[in-house]
């Protein structure tokens, strides 16, 4: 009996030292991750840092021949790289720089190849292109930066119920919404690094003293997306009326997610009408050279076959 005890008891101190051992290994596995991840993002925000400066001094002799002169055009393109993720100091001055390279660049390119290989082209046709190269260089930052801004957008709204939930839960644990967002914007770097920074922005600044109805105006500011525009409202609303903000949360992140699978369904029901076009390009020829090639050759052959007339 006493040997059983003595068993039972020394099974339950290995269990409990073990827990503990194992308990104190991952955190500091995660605290050896978590210094390796920052460490990391430390050295990529360094070398992107330098990499942009090199761009913005290769470029900045540009950039006075297509700055705007007022300062609403401009505040407009920086909302619009802003949105695109790019918030610096120097992204409107590599976007107006590449604006005005391009538009020099492309013609220069275009006129040298006419000069160079001699083809047979009028002057006036060669000068046509080259201004229709300048036009295509000056707007080409502007179609790849609203691209940038549709791929942002589709990657926030993919990922924005996953957020409200984890909002949710947070302030249901008895967290307040300041807290509640720091700490959804760190869990959420490991599946949206867009949606991460966007949190982590808006916790900078309500730490930095911004009112909170200001803060998530920022915030849907810089997304552009009509549902955080919803969002913030009913934030706002919550916390002026003192309503529940979990179940408004909950309520708005179920109706984002059927119109998640309402977009979904559409672009599925588009699928039929955007393969009509390669399958008259590509499968009917074959097709038709399948069917009608074996009739097209007897067809040849009976009319060599024929005797020529007298």
């Amino acid at each position: 009996m006493i040997v059983a005890i003595l068993i039972l008891l020394f099974m339950a101190v290995g269990s409990m030292t073990w827990l503990l051992i194992s308990r104190v290994l991952d955190r500091k596995i995660d605290e050896r991750l978590n210094q390796i991840m920052d460490s990391a993002k430390q050295t990529q925000s360094i070398d992107r840092a330098q990499r942009v400066s090199a761009i913005e001094a290769f470029l900045q002799p540009f950039v006075k021949w297509s700055m705007p002169t007022t300062e609403s055009q401009a505040s407009e393109v920086r909302i619009t790289l802003s949105q695109a993720g790019y918030r610096s100091n120097s992204s409107i001055v590599v976007f107006y720089g590449c604006k005005s390279f391009f538009a020099i660049s492309l013609p220069l390119i275009y006129l040298i190849i006419l000069a160079i290989t001699g083809f047979g082209v009028t002057l006036l046709s060669s000068l046509t292109g080259a201004v229709i190269l300048g036009g295509a260089g000056y707007y080409l930052p502007n179609l790849i930066l609203h691209r940038l801004v549709r791929s942002r957008q589709r990657e926030l709204f993919e990922n924005f119920p996953d957020a409200l939930d984890l909002l949710r839960i947070c302030i249901s644990a008895g967290l307040g919404l300041d807290s509640a967002i720091q700490r959804v914007g760190e869990q959420l770097r490991f599946k949206s690094r867009a949606m991460a920074e966007d949190f982590q922005l808006l916790n900078l600044e309500l730490r930095a003293g911004l009112s909170k109805g200001q803060a998530l105006r920022n915030l849907a500011l810089r997304t552009g997306l009509k549902e955080v525009n919803a969002l913030v409202a009913m934030l706002i609303q919550s916390e002026k009326f003192g309503t529940s903000v979990s179940e408004s949360l909950r309520v708005h992140a179920d109706s984002l997610r059927v119109q998640r699978r309402m977009r979904a369904q559409e672009q599925a029901a588009k699928i039929p009408v955007k393969l009509t076009v390669p399958m008259i390009l590509c499968t009917f020829p074959a097709l038709f050279v399948v069917l009608l090639g074996p009739a097209v050759l007897n067809i040849i052959r009976a009319f060599m076959a024929l005797p020529a007339f007298p």
